[in-house]
């Protein structure tokens, strides 16, 4: 499922060639289609499986970074809607560079909420 996901983007944005798909239908994010649920679980399976159920693991800088988001989630999600807002323009001002700004932007929007949940654990941190 993760390789067919994988495969269907990379078709759409034309990096590789094989046959275009219109998966709109199957792919609305307005409800929670099929093909997304699969998605979603076949995800989370691959991450339970690949990622050791140590607590070392859990001390990790990058396990510390989601932990960190995950208790700042409501924050985090308000920010986020700004900055999916802000990407949906960005990507309607330039279509043709649609593949290179979806790298940046979803790289750069995930640091961004990372940078503030880790400034807001800091500041909940610091003596009063």
């Amino acid at each position: 499922m993760l390789a067919f996901g994988i495969g269907v983007r990379l078709v759409e944005h034309g990096l590789v060639s094989g046959p275009a798909l219109d998966l709109g239908r199957l792919m609305d994010k307005q409800h929670l289609a099929l093909p997304r649920l699969l998605h979603a679980l076949a995800l989370a399976y691959v991450v339970a499986v690949l990622v050791p159920a140590r607590p070392m693991t859990l001390r990790t800088a990058p396990a510390e970074a989601l932990a960190a988001v995950g208790r700042n989630s409501l924050n985090i999600f308000c920010i986020g809607l700004f900055l999916s807002y802000a990407a949906a323009t960005i990507f309607r001002l330039h279509p043709d560079h649609g593949v290179w700004l979806d790298f940046f932007l979803v790289g750069g929007g995930a640091a961004v909420l990372m940078a503030l949940a880790w400034h807001a654990e800091r500041r909940r941190a610091a003596p009063a």
